[in-house]
């Protein structure tokens, strides 16, 4: 199950037919998080407009509280993994070898193999612009 603003769906539902999966780790007490997270909105949003089939980015938190994880959660557009799943969580942070938040993990959506292990520096370092982001993971 996934938390969406509109309530817990399906991972599924939520995921399905989606060209690409990114997984987001990143907390509100983490300074270069808050920084790059409207970042990644302006990025998600413009691409949602371009290809709303394209990506989707499924938050991991690292907040030490579901309080924290929550208000840090309202800024954010996409699904996440409930707060109370934290042993999803961990397995997800463990599997990809996440040392440091945030990370910006790319999947493929079909296959769940990574693309990109490094998307936040695509992300960031085109300001949140969607110019090329495509064709590099696709």
């Amino acid at each position: 199950m996934l938390q969406t603003k509109e309530g817990m769906e399906l991972t599924t539902d939520t995921l399905n037919n989606k060209k690409l999966v990114a997984l987001y780790f990143s907390a509100h007490w983490c300074p270069p998080c808050v920084a790059f997270t409207p970042v990644l909105v302006k990025f998600y949003e413009e691409l949602k407009k371009e290809d709303p089939d394209a990506l989707e980015i499924v938050f991991v938190s690292s907040d030490g509280n579901e309080e924290e994880f929550s208000a840090y959660y309202e800024t954010h557009p996409w699904a996440a993994i409930p707060f109370t799943q934290r042993s999803t969580m961990q397995y997800l942070t463990r599997q990809y070898g996440v040392r440091s938040i945030p990370t910006l993990i790319v999947l493929d959506g079909r296959d769940g193999h990574v693309k990109d292990d490094n998307a936040r520096s695509l992300v960031a370092g085109n300001r949140g612009e969607t110019t090329g982001a495509l064709a590099k993971w696709l």
